[in-house]
Parts: structure tokens; C-alpha cells; sequence
């Protein structure tokens, strides 16, 4: 009678190391297919122009670690890649001045997408309340102009929903840091910044959850629950795929087009003033071609106008 019980522990034991050496394989075959997409995304067509020209994997994205941040004679020094951020930077309490009466105001927390979601599209906040968000989309790369951005935004206490690239918080680790750290609201724009629409649903999956996750390792705050196609290439297919990995689709309200070389700078005041009305998302980007030139002064004038900039969180809130 022992030796059939010795004999039923040995095989339930081997049973569970076979079930868990699967599992593993099963695992590991996972990530190789998610590291595999990730490189093969380099080479694939965007635009009609390749967007990588180097053949470099996630693992060869390597931190730049010459962030430093100093206090003398009260005020705080921060350089980022060559960039001297002297004039006012700091880190910011918790109430900042929201308004054009310098009013403090909190910012509600993000959701975060830790839960699947209904499949919404959203492109424009409560229509009751007079607030609008600033909102600026980025590249995959290195972005120098988006480190100048992110410094406006600072000084100017100018709250904004970043929706970033996977690649880009890979490439720009030390302008994520600050971001978070100032408490801009960081959202998922994809990883490679492809036609989501054309790509397979298993690689949707992929470009959303290594956003989230580059976000989380790299700042340590998770990612917000939303999510903005690139070239604003949607249908009900992907907002149903977000939604299931606990992202709602954002759009906007109002284009400025500060991507396309025939805006001059008085289109994206226009574009972005002009109409303004209670709960309009405004889309940018982080390297428009003359958006760092006018931001202060379309804050300005919205603030002028009335209305209180917040981030998308914000501009939806009942």
C-alpha cells in the first residue's frame, strides 16, 4: 500500500513540474513573439518612408542617466541632454494655479487600466463646464523639442495629457521622468505609432500593454486609461480591443495641424482659440513645428477667454 502511494506522489509531482515546464514554454514563446513584433515594427512602412533605419531591439534602448537635479540659493537646476532648464523649473506642490485668476485647483486622479472598459470614443469632454485640454501626441524618437515642451508647460502651469509612444518613453526616459514627476497626465499613444487599423489584433494587444508597461517601469506611475490612435486611424474593431485592455479610444475636438509645414504659427492660435467651447480636447504634438513658439500665448488666451485648462481626466469629469 506505501509503495502505490509513493508511486501516485511521484507521478502527480512529475504531472505538475511537465504542466509547469509548459507553462514556461508557453511563457517564454509569449515574449519572444511580443520582442519579435516590437523589432519587426522598426521595419515596417509608415508614411510610404521607413522609420527606422537601424536594425536596434527594446533591449538596445538604454537610459540616459545624465538627468541631475540640484538646489543652490533656492532655486533648482535640472539639465536633460544639454538642456538647461534655469528659468523657474521645480517640482510643483499640490495645488498649482489653474486659472487666469491664479486660482489653485486639483487635478483629478487618471483612471488607470487595470480593468477592462466599455468600448468607448470619446473626442470631447462636458459640455457643461468651461474647460478645455491640451493634449500633445509624440514620435517614437529622441525629442529634443519635447524636453522644451514639457518645460513650458511647467512654468507656465499649464496642466496636459501627453500621449505617448512605448518607444518614445524608451528613448526620452529623463523628459517621462519630469512629466510625471510635474504631474502631467501621460497616455498611451501606441508603441511604434502604427496604422493600428492594419495590423493584427494580437499586435494591437502588443502596442497597449508594452506602452503601459515602459511607462510604469521607467516613471513608476501607471499609465492613464486612454488611449489615441496615431493619424487618428480608428474604427469600432479597435476601440472594442482597447477597451478590453482598459483603455478608452480619445480623439479631439479641434486640429491644429502644428504637424504639417504649411501651418504658419497664427493658424495653431487660431486652430486652437477661435470657437473654443466647454469641454474641447485640443490636439498638438511634441514636435509641432512652431508649437513651443505659440503655447504660452494660446494658454493665454484661453485662460482670457475663460476657460480652465486641465487634462483629459479633467475635461471629462461631470
Amino acid at each position: 500500500m506505501k509503495m502505490w502511494a509513493i508511486i501516485l506522489v511521484v507521478i502527480l509531482g512529475t504531472a505538475v513540474l511537465v504542466s509547469g515546464a509548459r507553462s514556461s514554454g508557453r511563457e517564454a514563446r509569449d515574449q519572444r513573439k511580443t520582442a519579435d513584433y516590437l523589432v519587426g515594427q522598426r521595419y515596417s512602412l509608415s508614411g510610404g518612408e521607413y522609420r527606422f533605419s537601424a536594425p536596434r531591439g527594446l533591449a538596445y534602448f538604454v537610459p540616459w542617466d545624465g538627468y541631475a537635479c540640484a538646489t543652490a540659493s533656492g532655486l533648482q537646476y535640472s539639465l536633460v541632454q544639454g538642456i538647461a532648464f534655469l528659468d523657474g523649473y521645480r517640482l510643483p506642490p499640490p495645488d498649482l494655479p489653474r486659472t487666469v485668476n491664479r486660482e489653485s485647483i486639483k487635478l483629478p486622479p487618471s483612471p488607470v487600466p487595470d480593468h477592462p472598459v466599455p468600448p468607448t470614443k470619446i473626442k470631447e469632454g462636458n459640455p457643461n463646464r468651461p474647460r478645455v485640454a491640451l493634449t500633445f501626441d509624440s514620435d517614437t524618437v529622441r525629442e529634443p523639442s519635447a524636453g522644451r515642451l514639457i518645460n513650458i508647460l511647467i512654468q507656465q502651469d499649464i496642466p496636459a495629457t501627453l500621449f505617448i509612444c512605448g518607444a518614445w518613453a524608451h528613448a526620452n526616459p529623463d523628459y517621462l521622468q519630469i512629466a510625471t514627476e510635474a504631474g502631467l497626465e501621460i497616455a498611451s499613444h501606441s508603441y511604434w505609432h502604427p496604422w493600428m487599423t492594419r495590423i493584427l489584433p494580437e499586435h494591437v494587444v502588443i502596442e497597449l500593454t508594452e506602452t503601459g508597461r515602459a511607462v510604469q517601469d521607467i516613471s513608476g506611475k501607471p499609465i492613464a486609461a486612454y488611449f489615441r490612435p496615431p493619424f487618428g486611424d480608428v474604427n469600432q474593431s479597435l476601440v472594442d480591443l482597447a477597451g478590453s485592455c482598459g483603455f478608452y479610444t480619445i480623439m479631439w475636438t479641434r486640429d491644429t495641424r502644428d504637424w504639417d509645414s504649411a501651418t504658419i504659427p497664427e493658424d495653431i492660435i487660431r486652430r486652437a482659440t477661435e470657437g473654443i467651447q466647454n469641454g474641447d480636447i485640443i490636439l498638438m504634438h511634441t514636435n509641432g513645428i512652431h508649437t513651443l513658439g505659440v503655447l504660452a500665448q494660446v494658454a493665454h488666451i484661453l485662460r482670457a477667454k475663460g476657460f480652465e485648462l486641465t487634462t483629459v481626466t479633467g475635461v471629462l469629469e461631470p
